[in-house]
């Protein structure tokens, strides 16, 4: 929680830095009695920023063409002014909402300024932040952290140490980690237990599918090693006499 003792009823501009792996999240939230502004993640590439100063709800999103999720630093910036907002993201992607000119009002809040959550504490954010400036003047954050549980200063998470392993992608929790071991060749809470397998040239593996399957694109990832100069690595076959190899 910040107090809100800068003016925001006529422009305002916000700027942070954040660190994540998760893929929602909010950022920023403040209100007034019927007046609001609110940073957030609403998937791995995508930041919007909401707001309503007496014209009802509006919205600016900046879609990258990168994941955010990806645990490094990525900067926001937020203009508001009565007639417009602008968002702008890691200095090079930007978007903005134009208001009705003959129609505007200034935006007029009375709560904290939340960081992390919703005044309601909901939707929480979990990851990194820093370089906060609200209107020009920075803000230090480590002051607000200390003596709030889950807040810590620094920003070391427990994946800075890449417990996953064989390319497996680690995402931050709340107490801990987990690894994401797909498209790997590995299972487990680190993704060690190999799952691959050791066929001569006369054996094969054949699986059934339980339902019909019908796709436009399918995206099939398949390592392998072997001395031998030709084989098929994979086959799939219909009924109707359609099939794909791979050799």
């Amino acid at each position: 929680e910040i107090p809100l003792t800068q003016n925001f009823e006529q422009a305002s501009d916000i700027y942070l830095q954040f660190k994540t792996t998760t893929e929602y999240g909010v950022l920023f939230h403040a209100t007034g009695p019927e007046d609001f502004i609110k940073l957030a993640i609403i998937n791995d590439k995508t930041i919007q920023f909401s707001y309503s100063s007496g014209t009802g709800l509006q919205q600016v999103s900046v879609e990258a063409p990168f994941h955010l999720n990806d645990n490094k630093w990525h900067s926001i910036l937020v203009e508001k002014n009565k007639k417009e907002a602008r968002l702008v993201v890691d200095s090079r992607y930007t978007n903005e909402n134009r208001e009705n000119a003959d129609i505007s009002f200034p935006l007029y809040l009375t709560s904290y300024f939340i960081i992390g959550a919703t005044t309601e504490y909901r939707e929480g954010y979990l990851g990194c932040m820093r370089a906060l400036v609200i209107n020009g003047e920075p803000v230090e954050l480590r002051k607000y952290a200390r003596g709030n549980w889950g807040i810590y200063e620094g920003c070391v998470g427990k994946c800075e140490s890449s417990p996953c392993l064989n390319n497996g992608t680690c995402i931050e929790q709340y107490n801990g980690y987990s690894c994401d071991c797909q498209w790997t060749a590995f299972k487990g809470p680190i993704c060690a237990d190999e799952i691959g397998v050791n066929l001569r040239s006369d054996y094969y593996i054949r699986y059934d599918f339980e339902t019909t399957i019908s796709t436009m694109e399918e995206y099939i990832r398949v390592g392998f090693t072997t001395t031998e100069h030709r084989g098929l690595i994979y086959g799939i076959s219909s009924y109707t006499g359609e099939y794909l190899n791979l050799l």
